[in-house]
């Protein structure tokens, strides 16, 4: 990767925003891992999945370099008794990366700390974002972290 690439693209990021606002802040930043042509993975709640299929294009929504997953799913596949368990989170982050870092690079955007945020489980919520760093080092990939939920 190219340093002035690392200085655009950080390799771990956090957006807030209002909920009326996420949908726009996804689609703008879908759209510029597509400029770049790289992989997308959107993990977000049921009804922002909704309001996306509502929003993007459909040329968007049939190109292989978008996966869209629900965050509610990915939480039961590695949440033990309330907290992320580090083995299984990698596990399920780097099978659902692997395919994507092989064809170039990919970009994460999720809500799992805004969710976990907005359950009352901040430590689970910081934790998530502490593995998405270790991820990020570990995998050809960036991730952004949004939450519509923690703010007031």
């Amino acid at each position: 990767m190219h340093i002035q690439e690392q200085m655009v693209t950080p390799p771990q990021t956090v957006q807030y925003c209002r909920d009326e606002k996420l949908i726009g802040l996804v689609t703008a930043l879908i759209n510029a891992a597509f400029d770049v042509y790289d992989t997308v993975v959107v993990i977000v709640t049921q009804k922002h999945r909704k309001d996306l299929y509502k929003t993007l294009t459909i040329e968007m929504l049939a190109n292989e370099k978008l996966m869209l997953l629900d965050a509610a799913d990915l939480l039961s596949q590695f949440m033990v008794e309330d907290w992320p368990h580090e083995p299984r989170f990698m596990e399920t982050m780097e099978t659902i990366l692997r395919p994507g870092c092989v064809i170039g690079r990919v970009r994460v955007i999720n809500e799992l700390a805004g969710i976990l945020c907005a359950e009352g489980k901040a430590g689970a919520a910081i934790r998530i974002e502490e593995l998405f760093k270790t991820l990020v080092t570990r995998q050809r990939c960036s991730a952004v972290g949004i939450s519509a939920v923690c703010i007031v």
